[in-house]
């Protein structure tokens, strides 16, 4: 009930008839009517049970009781104002903590540059990103223990696809396996030669087998790892060829030869959150960066 009857308005007219030292520059500092001060005045020291003020000619004087409350009201508007402040950066996206997901070969090698940029202009905003593949990506954005997904192949229907944004496949060869002068590869010249494929039942693997079917081609299938990473390191060190996105190899981590081929194998990769749930404002503003910065990486790296 004390609680109820004491208004945080009240305690700014009481804080600010103090420290002004008048009711008049009290009413002119808040824009009400020095009535309206005197009535907070009044309601205040009705709320707490204390008398507040004495008069001591035509001035307000605080009691020893008053001294003391206002001690106590100076700190609680404080916290007041420094919730108000973080209220505000909040809203503006400035602050928060934002938890990611993302498949290997995203967040291996494209979400490092892109969450670096982001972050050294949002200092104030704390970012997880977990590695994870597909299916594990989905239960934990089920579960809501992430906030957004960046995961590739057909999205569940019950999850919002914010942006999606094509792969960039090439063909990658040791140093020196294919003539300079070969621009483009056609997969039916490779048949036979050692491939290095990702595991089966990832997306990547079974978009790939589903290319290689509707054109009735086939490959000879070496070896299989879970990564696009280890098989770029394995094609470096002599071990095959192999069809990998082209951002693994973009900044010459690797040393071999790129090359398109043909027919392009279509590959995307998809921004995805859960369509029920409210999304926190620096997960808001996080993905309407993403959403730019995804839209440049739409033509060849």
């Amino acid at each position: 009930m004390f609680r109820d009857q004491m208004s945080i308005r009240a305690l700014e007219a009481f804080h600010a008839v103090v420290t002004l030292g008048s009711v008049a520059a009290a009413a002119e500092q808040l824009h009400v009517t020095q009535p309206a001060v005197s009535h907070m005045l009044k309601s205040l020291a009705d709320a707490t049970g204390l008398t507040l003020f004495r008069k001591q000619g035509r001035r307000l004087v605080l009691t020893e009781d008053g001294q003391v409350f206002f001690n106590d009201v100076s700190s609680a508007l404080n916290v007041l104002s420094g919730l108000q402040a973080s209220a505000k950066s909040i809203r503006s996206a400035r602050t928060g903590n934002v938890r990611l997901g993302a498949i290997p070969v995203v967040a291996d090698h494209i979400l490092p540059d892109l969450l670096g940029c982001y972050m050294k202009n949002n200092s104030d905003i704390g970012i997880s990103l977990e590695v994870v593949e597909l299916h594990r990506a989905i239960n934990l954005l089920d579960a809501g223990s992430i906030d957004i997904a960046i995961l590739s192949g057909s999205p569940p229907d019950h999850f919002k696809v914010h942006a999606a944004f094509p792969g960039n496949t090439v063909l990658v060869a040791p140093p020196g396996h294919f003539e300079e002068e070969q621009a483009k590869i056609s997969l039916s010249d490779i048949q036979e030669a050692p491939f290095i494929a990702l595991s089966a039942g990832s997306p990547f693997r079974y978009a790939l087998d589903q290319h290689l079917a509707a054109h009735n081609l086939s490959l000879n299938i070496r070896a299989q790892f879970r990564t696009q990473s280890a098989i770029a390191g394995l094609v470096a060190a002599g071990a095959g060829i192999s069809i990998l996105d082209r951002s693994v190899v973009a900044k010459r981590r690797f040393d071999v030869q790129v090359l398109e081929f043909g027919p392009p194998l279509q590959w995307s990769f998809q921004l995805l959150t859960r369509k029920t749930g409210i999304l926190s404002t620096a997960a808001e503003h996080l993905i309407e960066f993403l959403q730019i910065q995804f839209a440049r990486q739409t033509g060849p790296q």
